[in-house]
């Protein structure tokens, strides 16, 4: 890598030229060999490809003229600032690209018509909380939630080094939320399909910015680091509660939630659960012949037979049928399904009664979006 020293004619370059890159750093100009990288074709960039073309493709076959028109006089009146701080003004067609990219990319509507401004919000400050660490909950929480029209983007650098500090231009885009979500938002999933691989204790450079879905305008991205969690980003997960025996006894009337509601777009698929009554000194009756399930409200379905409980002295005479058997679960999900929480209730006609032990429930689950 070469140093370069500019005289008063040449104050600084950037950028290639032939086979030479003109940069710079910290340490000053340099000049590097241009070297012509493999092309790796990884989904993220094939999708990129494919909005550019979709973009090409709108401008000359979804846009009429007047629209085009519109586009260019637009773009000739909105300035942009390159690496040196100099104003320029896009084409129409590069402006157009240009918001139809960032908007398809988020999953919302693209435009037709430019945009009236180029206002946008910007997040404040953001927390992240590694909600158990154990199994891998990320989960970003703005200081300040987006305007109504604002889709919250959540941004991640590949998980490297904790001695590393800087990985502002490794950041990519990892999720989009509904336009007005005020959060928290839940990146697990995004980040187990992302980088699979991260190791627990790893830096883990994150980014949020809000996006207006009527301009594709935003007003940059604020950053914060993070470490991967102790058990890397599992996507199972677990929720545990313990009922009390008046919660027993009034499961019909009063259903409990075990999983809440997991966000806009997602659902909470119940691979399988586990319960367990720790017997204290008086049995439950089940006069309406119930047995504990779940709603949340997929139709779930589950194999029939009672689970017997059984208790800590382990006698015939302790052992107590409660609950349903954990089988076969089918299901169907749609978007009314969605962003609703998992509950514990029963199927009787009539409520438990007399018992005095508590009921501990367990559901492995996984989140999953809507399809």
């Amino acid at each position: 890598m070469a140093k370069v020293t500019f005289g008063p004619l040449v104050s600084e370059a950037r950028n290639r030229q032939g086979d030479v890159v003109f940069s710079r750093n910290r340490f000053g100009n340099y000049t590097r060999p241009y070297i012509l990288t493999p092309n790796p074709g990884t989904s993220p960039q094939l999708a990129a490809v494919a909005r550019m073309t979709a973009a090409g493709d709108a401008w000359r076959n979804t846009l009429t003229d007047h629209q085009r028109a519109a586009w260019r006089a637009y773009a000739a009146v909105v300035p942009f600032s390159d690496v040196f701080n100099q104003r320029f003004f896009c084409t129409g067609y590069n402006f157009f690209a240009r918001v139809f990219a960032r908007l398809d990319a988020a999953g919302l509507a693209t435009l037709t018509d430019p945009p009236t401004d180029q206002n946008a919000s910007a997040p404040a400050l953001f927390t992240v909380t590694l909600d158990s660490p154990a199994e891998g909950d990320v989960t970003i929480t703005p200081a300040s939630p987006p305007d109504a029209g604002d889709a919250p983007q959540v941004w991640s650098a590949p998980p490297q080094n904790p001695t590393a500090h800087y990985f502002f231009r490794r950041l990519r885009l990892l999720q989009t939320f509904a336009p007005g979500d005020p959060g928290p938002y839940t990146i697990t999933a995004a980040l187990a399909d992302r980088f699979p691989g991260a190791l627990p204790g790893q830096l883990l450079g994150l980014g949020l910015r809000y996006l207006r879905s009527t301009n594709a305008a935003t007003c940059g991205i604020i950053t914060q680091a993070s470490t991967v969690p102790a058990g890397g980003f599992d996507m199972l997960k677990k929720a545990t509660r313990t009922l009390t025996p008046t919660q027993v006894q009034n499961l019909l009337a009063t259903p409990l939630d075990i999983i809440p509601a997991p966000g806009p777009g997602k659902f909470a698929y119940p691979l399988n659960w586990a319960t367990e009554l720790t017997f204290n000194a008086t049995p439950y009756a089940n006069p309406g012949t119930g047995h504990l399930a779940l709603i949340n409200p997929l139709p779930f379905t589950w194999d029939s037979g009672d689970l017997t409980f059984i208790s800590a002295a382990a006698t015939r005479a302790d052992m107590q049928n409660v609950g349903a058997n954990a089988g076969t679960i089918f299901t169907q999900m749609g978007s009314a399904q969605a962003n609703t929480p998992v509950q514990i209730t029963q199927d009787g006609v009539a409520e438990f009664t007399t018992g005095d032990s508590e009921v501990t429930v367990t559901i492995w689950y996984v989140l999953l979006d809507l399809p």
